[in-house]
Formats: C-alpha cells, sequence, structure tokens
C-alpha cells in the first residue's frame, strides 16, 4: 500500500550520495507528498481500470480507461520512476491525482532493471544511474513496450508522452533524444540529460518540459556529478537551464526565452514559488523546451495539488506535429 511505499522509498534514499542532512530532508519532503496522496485518495474514482501486459521483462501495470473501446484514441503517458523506486509508485500517484477522471489517457509504470544491490535503476545516460556498468538496453526495451500497448490498445501516436523522475526523467530525456519520432513530449522532474549534447541526436523536436527545486542537493540545479559503485569519480550532468538549451540548440530555437507568469506547484514556500522559463519554434515542427524553477524546493518538492494538474495539461497541449504527407 502507499504506507509501505513511503517506508520503502526511505530506505532507497539513504542509498543516495547525500548527507545526513539531505536524507532527513529527503525523507520529511516523501512524507509530505505521500501524506497529500492519502488525504486525495478520496477523490480518485474507479473509472479506469488495472491491467497488464508484457514487453518482454515481465508484466508492466497499466491504469486504462474502462470505456477505452468507444471514443478517439487515446493518449499514453510513460511513467519511469526514481533510482531505487518501482512502477507501483507512479501507479499510486496517478490514482490519486485526480487526473484519471478529469481526463481520459492511459498510463504504462514499467519498472526498471535491479542492481548488485537490489535497486532497481534506468541506464539514460552515462551518469545516471547505472551504477554497475550493465549492458542493459532500456531505451530499446521501453519503446518495445511502447509499441505493445499501442498495438492492443487505441493509443494517439500524436499523444504518446514520457514522465519521469530523478533517474526516471534522465530516462525520459534519453526517449526524447534516441525516439524522437515516437514521443510528443516529456516532462522530467528532477531529471537531466547528457552532460555532451553530441550524445543527444533527436531526428524529430519533441516538446520538453524540465521541473526542478532550486536547492536540490541530490540532481543539482546548477549541475553536478554522480558516482558509480565502484568509483569515486563523479560523473558530470548538466544544469538545468543546459538541460532546457540542449533542444533550443538542436532544432535552432530563439535562444531568448519568454518570462511567463509564475506558478503554484509547491507546498515548501507559500505563494507563488515557481519561475517559468520557455523557449519556442512555430510552424510546421513546432517545440517548446520550458522550464519550471521551484525556488526553496529540494529533490523531492513538496508538490500541490495544483502541480499533476498543470503537468497533465501541459503534456496534452503539446502534441507532436502530424508528419507532412
Amino acid at each position: 500500500d502507499l504506507g509501505s511505499k513511503a517506508l520503502h522509498n526511505e530506505t532507497w534514499i539513504r542509498g543516495l550520495h547525500c548527507n545526513a542532512a539531505v536524507t532527513r530532508e529527503l525523507s520529511i519532503m516523501l512524507r509530505h507528498w505521500i501524506l497529500w496522496a492519502l488525504c486525495t485518495s478520496s477523490a480518485a474514482h474507479a473509472g479506469y481500470e488495472m491491467v497488464v501486459i508484457d514487453a518482454g521483462r515481465g508484466d508492466v501495470t497499466l491504469l486504462i480507461p474502462e470505456d477505452h473501446q468507444t471514443g478517439a484514441p487515446l493518449p499514453l503517458f510513460l511513467s519511469l520512476h526514481g533510482f531505487g523506486g518501482d512502477g507501483n509508485a507512479f501507479v499510486q500517484y496517478w490514482k490519486t491525482s485526480g487526473q484519471l477522471d478529469a481526463q481520459r489517457f492511459i498510463v504504462a509504470a514499467p519498472d526498471g532493471s535491479v542492481d548488485s544491490r537490489g535497486k532497481h535503476f534506468w541506464n539514460a545516460t552515462d551518469a545516471c544511474c547505472n551504477k554497475d556498468g550493465a549492458s542493459t538496453d532500456d531505451s530499446s526495451y521501453l519503446r518495445a513496450l511502447v509499441e505493445a500497448i499501442e498495438a492492443k490498445y487505441p493509443v494517439d501516436p500524436l499523444q504518446i508522452h514520457a514522465f519521469g523522475y530523478s533517474n526516471g526523467g534522465f530516462m525520459a530525456h534519453r526517449m526524447a533524444c534516441d525516439h524522437a519520432d515516437k514521443f510528443a513530449s516529456i516532462v522530467s522532474v528532477a531529471g537531466a540529460s547528457f552532460a555532451d549534447a553530441s550524445s543527444c541526436q533527436p531526428t524529430h523536436p519533441v516538446h520538453i518540459l524540465q521541473v526542478h527545486g532550486s536547492d536540490d542537493t541530490v540532481i543539482r540545479y546548477g549541475g553536478g556529478a554522480l558516482k558509480n559503485y565502484d568509483s569515486n569519480e563523479g560523473i558530470r550532468h548538466p544544469s538545468a537551464l543546459q538541460t532546457v538549451r540542449l533542444w533550443v540548440d538542436a532544432h535552432q530555437v530563439d535562444p531568448v526565452p519568454e518570462v511567463g507568469e509564475m506558478l503554484d506547484i509547491s507546498d515548501d514556500r507559500t505563494g507563488l514559488e515557481t519561475t517559468v522559463l520557455s523557449f519556442g519554434k512555430s510552424g510546421e515542427s513546432p517545440l517548446t523546451a520550458t522550464l519550471w524553477t521551484i525556488h526553496g524546493s529540494g529533490h523531492v518538492p513538496a508538490f500541490s495539488s495544483g502541480f499533476s494538474m498543470r503537468a497533465t495539461a501541459w503534456m496534452l497541449s503539446h502534441p507532436k506535429a502530424p508528419e507532412d504527407p
């Protein structure tokens, strides 16, 4: 259940490269997140069903509207957990968010592989988080999963999105780099892309929303480094802004951002705490690359109920452009 998941997540947080103060901060924020989910769970209705699908690594849970066989094709949200977590955390997140009732979409919540210390991970970038140096190909697996879902359920090909937290945010960026023909947008919370921009060669525009706490001491807002198990030398990851600018540079987007209205998506501070920078390109191949900076928040922001609503709306409002005939 959600309570036991909170305890599980606190265990894997202690495995991160954090000092005691950071561990306490993450544990407090996780409790806040879990309590919010429990308090709002009464608002979730059973207008969807839980099913499973296997794309080669065992069962993956899907949340799908009960009436999926009627009406228009549905958006698909590929939800990618953080290091040491699992797909069930995202199943619980979406079930308690209220968005499954407010909007009609399919959620896929896979598990990463298990490393030598028993932690689920995604082999996303050189920095995060394949700490054993395994040959795991998560990029191909996740594409195969999306295609298996498309073969069985009515998926809108212009509305396939990835939503990831931490290591899952890194993996969302990897999917955008490797499979830009498939994904319309990604949302990365406390993740990052490649430090070396040449490692990301997207063939099509993908809309990018990077959500990052200014005080994140795990995946540092201004850029940092992460260690593997057998090394004391960190592998660099880019800053939140550099991560967004990778897409600006790759697609010749206007390098001058638009400053948007501030948002209130976190309970870490009172009032409007999140600044918005957006880079945009219109035309036949539009692209939006946006950074939401949550001032005063760390690696696990205490998201308000408005966050899931805004993030869902952002994805659904950024479909992939139809291919030219």
